[in-house]
């Protein structure tokens, strides 16, 4: 399966955008203004594109008659593009599907859906609950056998505390698969949303203060979760804080020696110090040192608990917290800013990005899956997936699985709308490794194939009734597909055919080279000098050497005294009337001439003078390239114009003239 291109080259994006026009298919009560072959293009249509193309602030803007003549060549050549068949191409169909892929991807998410989680989440982001939980690993694709021993597992747990009352720090220092329950007793403290997965957040916002839930299944495994406490959203906060480091294992001398250190500042503080001196002077976080102390905004569990609560109790900014101990040192906060939280319509952008993110967007799209099978259609035969637990062996972990084994197997195992997948079209699917997911067990790896298989071609579905439905979906897409076509057209017929057409390059340049001159130039050497007396030395040098024999090197070894180059240097070339002002300042005529010029003296030698001419064809190969493809493109488009048959409607083009004349 090929993989679509996820970029536009610069001159496509030129086509694609600058371009913007769409053909009309359908509309046939509508006024036709104009006809191109066989393809009629309604007035509300044209006006569309020439109004998205001729904004009144666009320097270029053109008149309508300017523009439907240039529409006209549009149109033509996209209409020869389809005649030779460059719309049926796979590379045609592959390049125009990524397109399609990419500009669906915001229509692939229910909006009312999407609302929802926003909406939840948000309401979710008003309480701050504490929990603690205890977990039972169990692989997300795990054998039913295996997920429900897991799962009596987390209930036998469960009824240790609710039935048997047994403490749930208890239960999970010995039995939680969570290592860091060993010593905080499944403690997490207070958090607000996104911080666990969504089934398990779902769970904790569910749960009543002083529960413990039913087990919920998450991608690490099943969770039961006690609510210790909820309280209002404390919002964000900004803090800048001097840290006094106490590895874990410290003796108790340096435990001592950190104390003591931490509450000196903390009254040289009291007594009038600067905060960002102390901190320099003082603070032990190497991360916060460099920016004074100051640590990224916060909300409830992103930090240390007694860290947060200490900087959420500073009611003013400048306000200084008692120095507070952690389990990583001791701490003194200052406080910078507080944000309680925003509103609805403040936060709704950032909540989108999150949720995005999570599994909130899957649900998001599975919503648009259940609209099409509403809709449309969606039936799945999973009785004819069972032959692919046997046919399917461990070669396909290597992706070398031959899913031609399944050439002969054409029973229909998904219908979505009118379209129909067989066996063999999964066989495909499944053995392409971006398609599936790396799990040691056939039945289950297939089993996930499949149901991502059935996702996909719903919203493969939903994207073609797309252009059906949404109006400027349809209008992006043919923009798109006309400016691909136009531009492989173009570079058939213009671009790479000048570059390969040497012959008729040639000729075009012989008809044409009068427009390419030279003006007159001379060729010359330009010796720079610090001062006059070197420059008079270096032109008796050089006046004796008429045959050009001596070198810089040895020029510079007569008239420099310090070093080679130090006092002199020299510029050859061929030189255009008013490219180099020290050519320019002489007779244009052959000798050795010495110029002043600012602080420094040239001598120039000026070895012939060449009259205006005619460029050579490398010589200005880039400008006459593009003269001949404009050549090549006028000469096409006057053949398209005899070979297709064109009618304008001029009485609506006038209407339209009269219409926005003023603008």
């Amino acid at each position: 399966m090929k993989i679509f291109k996820s970029y536009i080259p610069m001159k496509k994006i030129f086509y694609l955008f600058t371009c913007c026009v769409i053909f009309f298919s359908g509309h046939a009560q509508e006024d036709i203004i104009l006809t191109v072959g066989n393809e009629k293009i309604p007035m509300h249509e044209f006006e569309r594109v020439y109004l998205k193309n001729n904004r009144p602030n666009m320097p270029d803007r053109k008149s309508l008659t300017e523009y439907m003549d240039l529409y006209i060549n549009f149109r033509l050549k996209v209409l020869e593009a389809k005649n030779r068949g460059l719309d049926t191409l796979e590379s045609f169909i592959n390049e125009l599907s990524g397109y399609r892929d990419q500009l669906a991807k915001p229509y692939l998410n229910d909006t009312a859906a999407l609302e929802k989680y926003i909406r939840e989440a948000y309401e979710r982001m008003q309480k701050e609950i504490s929990v603690s939980l205890i977990l039972v690993r169990c692989d997300p694709y795990a054998s039913p056998k295996d997920s429900l021993a897991a799962y009596k597992k987390i209930m036998n747990l469960r009824d240790r505390i609710v039935k048997k009352q047994e403490p749930f720090e208890k239960v999970a220092r010995e039995a939680s698969e969570d290592q860091y329950a060993r010593y905080n007793g499944g403690y997490y403290g207070y958090s607000i949303a996104f911080r666990y997965p969504y089934e398990l957040e779902t769970a904790i916002y569910h749960t009543k203060l002083n529960e413990v839930s039913m087990p919920v299944r998450t991608q690490y495994g099943y969770f039961i979760v006690k609510v210790n406490g909820i309280r209002p959203a404390r919002g964000d906060v900004k803090v800048a804080h001097i840290m006094i480091v106490v590895p874990a294992g410290s003796s108790q001398e340096k435990q001592d020696s950190a104390k003591n250190k931490i509450f000196d500042i903390y009254r040289q503080l009291k007594e009038g110090a600067d905060f960002t001196e102390m901190v320099k002077k003082y603070s032990e976080d190497r991360y916060s040192v460099d920016a004074n102390g100051e640590l990224p905004m916060f909300h409830a569990g992103q930090m240390v608990e007694v860290f947060e609560d200490s900087a959420f109790a500073l009611k003013h900014p400048g306000d200084i917290s008692m120095p507070c101990r952690t389990e990583y040192g001791w701490h003194i906060i200052r406080l910078i800013e507080k944000k309680p939280v925003g509103s609805y319509e403040s936060l709704r952008k950032t909540i989108r990005e999150y949720v995005m993110r999570d599994k909130r967007a899957n649900a998001a799209t599975d919503a648009i899956v259940e609209k099409v099978k509403k809709e449309y259609g969606l039936k799945v035969d999973w009785s004819k997936i069972k032959p692919f637990y046997t046919l399917i062996d461990s070669t396909i972990h290597r992706n070398d699985w031959d899913y031609e084994k399944a050439a002969g197997m054409k029973e229909p195992l998904l219908t979505v709308g009118d379209k129909v997948y067989t066996q063999y079209d999964f066989a495909a699917y499944i053995a392409d490794p971006k398609n599936r997911q790396t799990i040691a067990n056939i039945e289950i790896m297939t089993n996930e194939g499949f149901k991502k298989f059935i996702k996909e071609k719903a919203l493969d579905y939903y994207k073609d009734k797309l252009y059906e439905l949404d109006e400027n979906f349809r209008n992006i897409m043919n923009e798109y597909r006309d400016g691909i076509l136009l531009f492989n057209i173009t570079d058939q017929e213009v671009w790479s055919k000048a570059m390969r057409d040497t012959i008729g390059l040639q000729a075009f340049y012989e008809s044409v080279k009068h427009k390419y001159m030279w003006k007159e130039r001379m060729k010359a050497d330009i010796y720079t000098c610090h001062d006059k007396k070197t420059a008079e030395q270096v032109k008796k040098i050089l006046a004796k050497n008429q045959n050009n024999s001596i070198t810089l090197e040895q020029i510079a070894l007569k008239v420099c005294k310090d070093s080679l180059h130090k006092c002199i240097s020299v510029k050859s070339g061929i030189f255009e009337k008013g490219e180099n002002a020290v050519i320019d300042a002489q007779k244009w005529e052959k000798g050795i001439a010495v110029t002043p010029q600012d602080t420094v003296y040239y001598v120039v030698v000026k070895k012939d003078v060449l009259p205006a001419e005619p460029k050579k064809l490398n010589e200005a190969r880039g400008f006459i390239i593009a003269d001949y493809q404009s050549h090549l493109e006028e000469q096409w488009v006057k053949e398209l114009r005899n070979k297709y048959p064109v009618y304008v409607n001029k009485e609506l083009l006038a209407r339209l003239e009269e219409k926005y004349k003023s603008q």
